[in-house]
């Protein structure tokens, strides 16, 4: 079983338990430089990991209620601490990616000493305070979610998790849609990262039912992903002084930052029109559904 993910085989609660167990030692194994890549890497794929285990935290909270809450916050805590580097080397990237398509028309010394000033040199390792702050957060659940806490988690509860988290998608989605707003956008994009990575912990639990979903979902997250490090370079560069290439490229971010948004919006109002109760009896459904066919083919496996 893929860490993170919820075994069907095996009582809901447990399932759970061990989905988080996967995802905090995958978390502290790129921390402590268990795999050998990249520092920056590394910090990308704990952050990743964090966020997993947010996911999981939500689908679980009508259970587990404030020690889910509680969890949460530590595990921001720690994605925090490593968020820096990242968004350094995102608008670097970023810059790096907007000037390659026209560096032909540009003034090659501008894009240099603008690229210069962006340059992110690859960190030699993981922050150490960082690392073990986070460390110490992750190692600290096993405390949090105990068995006390563990004994309310049911399928029930996790579908209920479920559709909770959609609701909140759709409602952010909706206030993005209406306001247009920056951080309208980015509380949506977080909204879609914790429903699509609670389809992938119910990937088999459900069958497998909901892969085309995931597939629009991981679009709607990188339109959104891509128009926020463009609005954070454009952002950046407020200060760039007439006529300099910060200042001719800000128009030119804004735009592409434009494109992404409106592809964003209409992606999300289609992939969140249905009501939430109406997707979590769907999400049920496709439980129950797996089950029978996993019964059944236990069954004939037996005979």
């Amino acid at each position: 079983m893929k860490p993170g993910r919820l075994d069907p085989a095996v009582d809901p609660a447990e399932a759970w338990r061990k989905a988080v167990a996967g995802e905090c030692e995958t978390a502290l194994a790129w921390l402590s430089g268990g795999h050998e890549t990249a520092p920056a890497r590394a910090v990308h794929q704990a952050r990743r990991a964090c966020k997993r285990l947010r996911a999981l935290l939500r689908l679980a909270e009508p259970a587990l209620g404030e020690t889910a809450v509680e969890a949460r916050r530590w595990i921001a805590v720690s994605a925090r601490q490593l968020a820096p580097a990242r968004d350094a080397t995102v608008r670097a990237a970023t810059l790096a990616s907007v000037v390659a398509e026209h560096r032909e028309v540009l003034s090659e010394p501008a894009c240099a000493a603008l690229e210069a000033v962006y340059a992110v040199e690859a960190p030699a390792e993981v922050p150490p305070q960082a690392r073990d702050d986070a460390s110490a957060t992750l190692e600290g659940l096993a405390d949090l979610l105990d068995d006390t806490a563990l004994r309310q988690l049911s399928r029930r509860s996790l579908l209920r998790g479920a559709r909770l988290a959609y609701r909140r998608a759709r409602r952010r989605g909706r206030s993005a849609r209406s306001s247009r707003c920056p951080e309208a956008w980015h509380e949506l994009r977080s909204a879609v990262q914790v429903h699509l990575n609670q389809l992938k912990a119910l990937r088999e639990c459900t069958g497998g039912r909901f892969r085309s979903r995931q597939r629009e979902l991981t679009r709607l997250a990188s339109l959104l992903g891509e128009a926020h490090d463009l609005w954070m370079l454009h952002e950046s560069l407020a200060e760039a002084p007439a006529g300099s290439l910060g200042a001719l490229l800000r128009p030119l971010l804004a735009e592409r930052e434009g494109l992404r948004y409106a592809a964003a919006a209409e992606l999300s109002a289609e992939l969140f029109s249905q009501r939430p109760k109406a997707f979590e009896q769907r999400l049920e459904q496709a439980w129950v559904d797996a089950e029978v066919a996993r019964e059944a083919a236990e069954d004939a496996a037996a005979v």
